[in-house]
């Protein structure tokens, strides 16, 4: 499974780091969507997005908040409690991504480049 994340929004490298923690099993592999591999990967599935965390999860594509949930699940332990996200209509959860979307620079800071990843977790980082 493939997280690609935008590598310079302070939130989402905090969440990618939450989630290297806690994926125990290695499941997950990673990759900041301003880099080349994500913007071929997109453009192999059509994909025009820049905005919004992509999974990739076997042949199918999760974005927005549908990622966010299907990310905390695959997680496992009580992540998995926010299954019940699914029940919330997609396009009121959409919405809630969008703010936060639209407002992460302001809220929480945007670094001046992408996401280094040190020795012990570069392995789950793709080029």
């Amino acid at each position: 499974m493939i997280i690609l994340f935008d590598g310079v929004c302070t939130l989402c490298q905090s969440s990618i780091r939450y989630v290297l923690r806690n994926d125990k099993e290695k499941k997950f592999k990673f990759t900041p969507i301003q880099g080349e591999f994500a913007k071929s990967i997109l453009k192999q599935n059509e994909i025009n997005t820049l905005d919004s965390i992509v999974l990739f999860e076997d042949k199918k594509v999760y974005y927005k908040s549908n990622a966010v949930l299907k990310i905390c699940v695959i997680l496992g332990g009580w992540h998995k409690l926010f299954y019940i996200g699914f029940l919330v209509p997609e396009k009121l959860r959409d919405w809630a991504y969008k703010l936060i979307a639209k407002k992460r620079y302001d809220w929480f800071g945007k670094y001046d480049k992408c996401m280094i990843p040190d020795k012990k977790i570069k392995s789950r980082f793709l080029d």
